[in-house]
């Protein structure tokens, strides 16, 4: 089978679990077999063609609009909003992959996030015939930043007039894939809730640990200052305010006996080093590559997850439990999913006393790795690749001719 897979990033240019999802479904299929086209954007004509180590091709294209959609953060909001609007209408992604399809000929286009792609890259799947499956990784296509933050849900960035509109237009955009695959129950719901995806065939697949089934632990040995051994509590994500990261500084100390350490970049870097400076317990190492990243987690002992966002999935979730680490994380989204009892804790979101008190109380239990690591084979590789691969041969059918029923699949 042909498979054309269209996303807004791909590696190298990557902000998170969810690229790390996309990078590794489009390894499988090439592993099974198939023959994999990833077309992408890219912010550098240096990175333009590639092929990836599974025989995975890579084609990109440097996308219409104000800024690469990595560099949201530091964009004013008139400029945020013309940069929605231009993904929503701009005819150059139709175009392109107009000409993709047709030399092409896929058999099948899976779409992960298309925010930054340029939406109008839908009709051109419709207008082709191809199968489409679409693959939710966050809420982008209700809310234009992709954040719902708790205690802020009615606020007008979230639930306004024009997010309605925003809705609308993005909903309209979509229609209704053959097959629409989501990491969680909750976030399929926030979607069926909000008018997506009214016709097509849904079924929830819950993302693998990217590393899960792999022995090899990279030897992480950052020379530690005397006075800041080890982590003992770990925090691995964006460093922003929307994944509670100074809800977790704020909790940090009073009474607290053990090492934090801080991996990630953001725009709240300044402010966590100031932090780490002025805290003797705690230690920033700034951004570490995934076998940095799962050398640290398997030694530490509690890894914390207090996002104040609606998530989905977050993939440093499962890296943690697949090498026995517990996680403490906040109760919202798809997060109540993953962390089971004997796993960890969940908390209220943005409660500081409620992190301290659990971080606290988690330190004290006896940890059983090889317990944790027992209960996350629902996050393995092999489990996560049966399934995919099941779910895209059963609605793989002839492509037909292209279509003038106005997008209705």
């Amino acid at each position: 089978m042909k498979i054309l897979l269209l996303t807004n990033l791909f590696i190298p240019f990557t902000r998170g679990g969810a690229e790390r999802i996309v990078e590794l479904q489009a390894n499988l299929f090439a592993q099974a077999g198939h023959e994999v086209l990833v077309v992408t954007p890219t912010p550098d004509p240096r990175f333009l063609e590639s092929v990836l180590e599974s025989g995975a091709r890579v084609v990109r294209f440097r996308p219409r609009n104000l800024y690469f959609t990595l560099n949201d953060f530091r964009q004013s909001w008139w400029k945020r909003s013309l940069w929605h609007l231009i993904d929503l209408y701009h005819p150059y992604p139709k175009r392109f992959v107009c000409r993709v399809i047709a030399s092409e000929k896929p058999d099948l286009v899976i779409t992960p996030n298309m925010k930054g792609f340029g939406l109008r890259a839908f009709e051109a799947i419709r207008e082709s015939g191809a199968p489409h499956v679409h693959v939710l990784h966050d809420l982008q296509l209700i809310v234009p930043s992709g954040l719902k933050i708790y205690g802020r849900e009615k606020s007008w960035k979230t639930s306004g007039p024009l997010q309605c509109l925003y809705r609308r237009a993005t909903s309209w955009r979509l229609c209704s894939p053959r097959l629409v695959v989501s990491p969680s129950r909750y976030l399929l719901d926030a979607h069926r809730s909000a008018g997506f995806f009214p016709k097509s065939e849904a079924r929830v697949l819950p993302n693998p640990a990217p590393w899960m089934g792999s022995a090899r632990i990279s030897n992480f040995s950052e020379k530690m200052p005397e006075s800041r051994p080890d982590p003992t509590v770990l925090y691995v994500g964006q460093l922003a305010e929307h994944k509670g990261l100074r809800v977790l500084m704020e909790a940090w100390g009073k009474g607290m006996r053990a090492n934090l350490g801080i991996v990630g970049s953001g725009e709240l870097e300044g402010e966590v080093q100031a932090f780490a400076d002025k805290e003797p317990s705690v230690t920033f190492f700034g951004r570490k590559s995934p076998s940095e990243v799962r050398a640290m987690m398997s030694r530490a002992r509690l890894l914390v997850v207090p996002s104040l966002c609606y998530e989905n999935s977050p993939t440093v979730i499962m890296e943690a439990l697949s090498v026995g680490t517990p996680v403490i994380a906040s109760k919202i989204g798809g997060i109540p999913e993953l962390v089971r009892e004997g796993e960890g804790t969940l908390v209220e979101p943005g409660n500081v006393e409620a992190l301290r008190e659990a971080i606290k109380k988690e330190l004290q239990k006896p940890l059983d790795r090889e317990k944790i690591k027992k209960t996350t084979e629902r996050f393995s590789i092999d489990a996560y690749k049966k399934n995919l691969l099941d779910l895209i041969v059963t609605i793989r059918t002839p492509v037909r001719h292209s279509s003038s029923d106005g997008g209705k699949e």
